[in-house]
């Protein structure tokens, strides 16, 4: 059965052999790690916790909602976004206005035999839903577009 850390080391030795760059905290067991998209950069922030047996990834996108009508659009997006998607999603904290993607994996009483096959497919899903909809959400959240014209560039 793994463990949080054996799952970590899992993890940074797949980095590892695709040559990724990224920041470790051993003792936290979390990774810091960005990549350019086609059109905005992705930072990714990954831990790994024991109770339950857990890998998650959170990705900031690089706009913040602060006037309530852009907010009320942003959450029609997002809730249009997540409805296409089967792994992970957006939030948007109506507190702060910060919009981001999630994904929380459970490995509870998993064995990881291929780690290149396990995180390759978790990593490579999860940079192409943000490639995706990053920069059309961050445009939405900056009035660059409204809600109409992020519909139809989502429908493309």
């Amino acid at each position: 059965m793994e463990t949080k850390q054996s799952l970590y080391s899992k993890f940074c030795g797949y980095l590892d052999s695709i040559g990724f760059k990224y920041d470790r905290d051993d003792e936290k067991c979390a990774v810091e790690t960005g990549v350019q998209g086609d059109d905005l950069p992705m930072r990714f922030h990954i831990t790994f916790d024991d109770k339950p047996l857990r890998m998650w990834m959170w990705s900031m996108l690089p706009a913040v909602v602060r006037d309530g009508k852009k907010m009320a659009a942003c959450a029609i997006a997002v809730h249009k976004v997540n409805s296409e998607m089967f792994l992970g999603n957006f939030d948007m904290d109506p507190e702060d206005g910060t919009i981001g993607y999630e994904l929380t994996t459970l490995f509870e009483g998993c064995d990881v035999e291929d780690p290149q096959a396990t995180f390759g497919t978790i990593v490579a899903l999860v940079t192409s839903y943000i490639d995706k909809y990053n920069e059309k959400i961050a445009a939405l959240a900056m009035g660059m577009i409204d809600l109409d014209e992020f519909m139809k560039k989502i429908a493309d």
